[in-house]
């Protein structure tokens, strides 16, 4: 018992003699031995060992030297000025002691916030731990980010994400992409026109039809003939004139009346969606026929289908029994009034050259993060 306290008496004292340690800095040590120490541990032994109460810090080195019996021992402290410093410094990160004490003059603890701070540009150690806080992984960013009210990272490179694209809100960017928008551009475009998705507005451009008025009628017709040429075998040629007897009142009418009546159901077609049909009918595109675009094509304008010649090779080959009866010998059709109503027909989904760019983009921010 007595020689444990003997041994924590003598501890204590060697502990004290090292708090108290003065330092005095030197320029360098002439004609004496140095022994290069390569561990703390090792000066701090000896100090207390010896009841070392003095060290020499030498500037030109940045060595810290002490004498222990006649032998001078030294351990390099990397720009710290004391070993107190240099075991908190390291302790905490500090790449040297010129940053320690640089940190301190800052009044900055962290050596992961004083180096944020020292590569940037901050106005104040406040500033940048507010930025650090927040996600920011710099100044710029974040002087950037309050300039437009934003006080987290992860909200500003949002923004920043939808910016860049061309929408003007974060609700709109979300219901473009939830629509199928990739673009910005065609977004506001589309809702200008009254079209709700990327889809219907992609397409309607296809057919250079002007407005989602334009395109319901448009798609109306379409579905129509889809309808007819499924239930009944036939061209789309053939569907197309089915499709305008369908919309006849009931009565008979001869083949030069049936033909009038049927131009001028379709004369009241508006003058997008005509060509529109023109084009969807006749198996053509806008890029194809833009000088033909007008309703004509390869195949002539859709209004030939109602001639009378054509109206009889229609009846000669398509059975309208549905509709009413047509007499080839009287060359009269009476229509029957019904409404005819074939199933629907599933189509197939078309990716257009946006939605496969709206794809990439969601790889290339995936990607990003």
């Amino acid at each position: 018992m007595k020689r444990l306290f003997t041994f924590l008496f003598v501890l204590f004292v060697s502990f004290c003699a090292f708090a108290e340690m003065r330092y005095i800095e030197i320029e360098s040590l002439s004609n004496a031995a140095v022994v290069k120490l390569k561990k703390l541990e090792d000066l701090e032994f000896l100090i207390g060992k010896n009841n070392v109460s003095v060290a020499f810090f030498q500037s030109s080195s940045g060595d810290l030297l002490i004498n222990a019996n006649g032998t001078y021992f030294a351990f390099p402290l990397n720009g710290y000025w004391t070993i107190d410093d240099y075991k908190k410094g390291t302790a905490a990160g500090f790449k040297n002691g010129s940053d320690f004490s640089d940190a301190e003059f800052h009044c900055i603890d962290s050596s992961e916030l004083y180096y944020f701070f020292k590569s940037n540009s901050f106005l104040s150690v406040s500033d940048c731990t507010d930025a650090k806080k927040n996600g920011f992984p710099s100044s710029r960013q974040y002087y950037s980010a309050k300039e437009k009210g934003f006080s987290k990272f992860s909200d500003y490179d949002e923004y920043l994400k939808y910016n860049r694209l061309g929408y003007k809100t974060k609700d709109d960017w979300k219901k473009a992409e939830k629509k199928g928008f990739a673009y910005a551009s065609s977004f506001y475009d589309a809702q200008s026109k009254g079209f709700d998705t990327n889809s219907d507005y992609q397409k309607a451009k296809s057919y250079n039809l002007q407005d989602e008025s334009s395109f319901k009628k448009f798609s109306e017709i379409e579905d129509s003939i889809e309808r007819i040429v499924s239930a009944k075998a036939t061209d789309k040629r053939q569907a197309f004139v089915f499709h305008f007897l369908a919309r006849l009142p009931k009565g008979e009418s001869a083949l030069s009346v049936l033909s009038k009546s049927l131009k001028n159901l379709y004369d009241s077609t508006p003058t997008d969606v005509k060509n529109a049909l023109s084009m969807y009918v006749n198996n053509t595109d806008s890029s194809r026929n833009r000088d033909r675009y007008y309703g004509y094509n390869s195949y002539g304008s859709l209004d030939s289908l109602f001639e009378q010649d054509s109206l009889r090779r229609f009846f000669a080959s398509v059975e309208t029994s549905e509709l009413g009866t047509y007499s080839s010998q009287t060359e009269i059709f009476k229509r029957n009034g019904s409404k005819v109503n074939f199933p629907a027909v599933k189509k197939k989904t078309v990716e257009t050259t946006e939605a496969k760019d709206n794809g990439r983009q969601a790889a290339d921010a995936s990607d990003a993060k």
